[in-house]
């Protein structure tokens, strides 16, 4: 954790977009969790307040947020982004399974 509190190395004549990758890669790792998980979170939370969340709307959710993962690090990513940015698509698909389980552990408790 000692290199993600380093922003970055000295700008260099004048660049003030320079970021180390370390941080880069923490910040979009938390975005690859914390984005899909609220949302997986609140469509969880809307279900079970209308009284229609039960297991299986759950697995279906599974479902679709493991297909739209795969789908998005397998094949949009590798066509739409940049090298410079892209990062390991099986690391950015564990973040996304990761974001999957926050609303089991949430409704669990």
């Amino acid at each position: 954790m000692a290199e993600l509190s380093r922003i970055g190395p000295a700008p260099k004549d004048g660049d003030v977009n320079t970021i180390s990758p370390a941080f880069f890669n923490f910040v979009s790792q938390m975005a690859h969790i914390g984005i899909p998980g609220l949302i997986y979170l609140s469509i969880a939370y809307i279900a079970q307040k209308y009284s229609f969340f039960n297991w299986k709307w759950y697995g279906a959710l599974i479902v679709v947020g493991v297909l739209l993962a795969a789908w998005k690090e397998g094949w949009y990513d590798p066509r739409h982004e940049n090298a410079a940015t892209r990062g390991s698509g099986l690391l950015d698909f564990s973040c996304y399974m990761i974001a999957l389980a926050i609303p089991v552990i949430v409704i669990l408790l």
